[in-house]
């Protein structure tokens, strides 16, 4: 069986074919046995395509998945929103200890800068990579 003649068969189920391809097809169906049976196997598997479409998608369906997709939206929404206003006073006394510690750093190393509020100590590049460590205590 030739290409022409399969590609033929496939484009008969999509559209109409001229009257010369339809006359050209139904003869070589009449002749071949192997074209029959394929055309039948393609019509066979189009049908149960077909009934499973119309099996699985019942009424409403668009509706269920978007009413299921908005509901879990929405309790995402109000996970957040709970979260938010738990964590809201922890924020805000986190903020407060920070501040207090950079004060009371500030107070103990009279230095009113950054490095006072965060008690950073000058470090040089020969410290900071030297391999002898000193663990005992002062």
């Amino acid at each position: 069986m030739s290409r022409k003649i399969r590609n033929l068969l496939y484009k008969s189920f999509e559209k109409r074919l001229s009257d010369t391809d339809q006359r050209l097809l139904n003869e070589v169906l009449e002749e071949s046995k192997e074209l029959r049976n394929e055309k039948a196997a393609i019509e066979t598997i189009r049908e149960k395509i077909q009934q499973g479409a119309a099996i699985s998608f019942s009424p409403g369906f668009t509706d269920r998945v978007m009413k299921h997709v908005w509901e879990n939206h929405h309790e995402e929404e109000i996970l957040f929103e709970s979260l938010l206003t738990v964590l809201r006073p922890v924020v805000i006394a986190a903020l407060l200890l920070l501040v207090s510690l950079a004060f009371y750093n500030i107070n103990e190393t009279d230095q009113f800068s950054l490095k006072g509020a965060y008690a950073i100590t000058d470090v040089s590049v020969e410290e900071a990579f030297d391999p002898i460590v000193d663990l005992t205590e002062e």
